[in-house]
């Protein structure tokens, strides 16, 4: 399922967890449907409980961005850190993290 019905995305994110409390894509998939509406809080939540299922680079570079979105830079840029660490050519978590140390410069 895409995150284009949400609705239907959202029930299917959380049969799996119903199931398994530990899917991590379930989790990384609420993230993104949250931060898609704007709840940015309640997609750091289900990102970070993501990252605790099975760290990924997806999930890291999710985080990131809505940490940076909230102002917690540091936070931000451990998390795009933690992404490249798991995937090191992953262009767009680098990016975040070389535009996030220029705006603290």
């Amino acid at each position: 399922l895409g995150l284009g019905e949400p609705s239907k995305a959202y029930e299917s994110f959380h049969n799996s967890l119903y199931h398994n409390p530990a899917q991590s894509d379930a989790w990384l998939g609420l993230g993104k449907l949250a931060d898609k509406a704007g709840r940015t809080q309640e997609a750091i939540d289900n990102f970070s409980r993501s990252l605790k299922a099975q760290p990924t680079a997806d999930a890291f570079l999710q985080l990131g961005r809505c940490l940076a979105q909230t102002g917690r830079t540091a936070e931000a840029l451990d998390a795009y850190n933690q992404a490249l660490k798991i995937s090191p050519h992953l262009t767009e978590a680098q990016k975040a993290a070389d535009a996030l140390r220029k705006f603290e410069q």
